[in-house]
């Protein structure tokens, strides 16, 4: 599929009330998204920060980023 191709409605569209649209490709496995709550619905990254606080793979990167500065927790 050439980008041209690509439109708006195959992307998924933030549930929680901004509307935003997302990355995730509609076709995506709920198990291969990030952000996505199940029952809910997809998120944009920062709406899901703000609602449930820092994904995982946020948690993980900010401790990798301490343990490079010399930091261990």
């Amino acid at each position: 599929m050439s980008l041209q191709n690509i439109t708006d409605e195959q992307f998924e569209k933030c549930v929680c009330g901004c509307k935003g649209l997302t990355n995730v490709r509609r076709d995506t496995y709920i198990e291969n998204r990030l952000n996505y709550v199940e029952g809910i619905g997809q998120l944009l990254p920062e709406c899901y920060e703000r609602i449930y606080g820092p994904s995982l793979i946020e948690e993980v990167r900010a401790k990798l980023w301490l343990q490079d500065i010399g930091i261990v927790l």
